[in-house]
């Protein structure tokens, strides 16, 4: 993994994990953690590439609740979904926004929800990344196809 791809998601995810939940996030280190929550973003421009955002339940559950202010037992399947592939759209695009810098134009698929591990590819080529979000874990797996020379 590059030393720039490494460093520019992590201050992408310490950025959208406190301006959107208001968790102070610490990174771990390069272990996939255990998760109950896959979901997946495709880069399509400028260069091509995918962003797993894998969570545990107490993670998912936290980022939740800080954004709704509101019970995760209140709020619908539907909200809880849409409220956390809002987290990956923005943070995507705020990787991408310092990975490329700011005046190259990026484009996104719609993220999505993975509902079992064996849609997942062998993430042996993608970078792993491990946070502690105020006690609960998350990964971000990210491959850049071609990446650029830095």
């Amino acid at each position: 993994m590059s030393e720039k791809l490494q460093s520019n998601m992590n201050d992408a995810v310490l950025q959208t994990f406190g301006e959107m939940a208001f968790i102070d996030v610490l990174p771990t280190g390069n272990e996939l953690v255990e998760h109950h929550q896959i979901m997946i973003l495709d880069i399509t421009k400028p260069e091509r590439g995918t962003i797993f955002l894998l969570m545990t339940t107490g993670c998912k559950q936290q980022v939740v609740e800080n954004i709704h202010g509101d019970s995760w037992d209140t709020l619908s399947p539907g909200k809880i979904d849409d409220c956390l592939l809002e987290l990956l759209n923005v943070l995507g695009g705020t990787f991408l926004s310092y990975y490329y810098g700011e005046n190259t134009p990026y484009s996104l698929s719609f993220p999505q929800v993975m509902f079992d591990d064996s849609e997942m590819p062998d993430l042996k080529d993608y970078s792993i990344l491990s946070y502690d979000a105020e006690g609960s874990l998350f990964s971000i797996a990210v491959k850049i196809e071609s990446p650029r020379s830095n």
